[in-house]
């Protein structure tokens, strides 16, 4: 399973990177911005995207919809990062084509395990 993670702090990249580094099904890619974002998901088809919703110059939804115009955009599965749970950005996350949210700060026990979850992929 290909993962791509979108966050521009390099902290939390790692520890996601670290966390799931233990499945030798998962193959990590990452990005900081959008410009970045949008030239991994041409080029190495990402099965998961997680996707922080406050980046530096821009908002994680923006950079979904610019995903989700790209061919290979609509294939990958989009999880939310976010330590921002206020009821009107949850609401309008949940009206996007993703399959979940996980908030931060997360529990790194439980991380993958809800990943796992939220895209439908057993243990490996």
């Amino acid at each position: 399973m290909k993962i791509l993670i979108i966050d521009d702090d390099p902290d939390i990249r790692l520890v996601i990177r670290l966390t799931l580094s233990t499945y030798e099904s998962i193959t990590i890619f990452e990005a900081e911005n959008i410009n970045e974002a949008l030239e991994c998901v041409r080029k190495e088809l990402p099965d998961v995207i997680l996707l922080d919703y406050h980046l530096e110059s821009i908002t994680g939804d923006e950079v979904l919809k610019e995903i989700l115009l790209l061919p290979q955009g609509e294939k990958s599965k989009t999880i939310f990062l976010t330590a921002k749970t206020s009821h009107d950005i949850l609401e309008s996350l949940h009206k996007l084509p993703i399959v979940g949210i996980i908030n931060k700060p997360f529990d790194i026990n439980t991380f993958a395990d809800e990943l796992f979850a939220m895209v439908g992929h057993p243990h490996v």
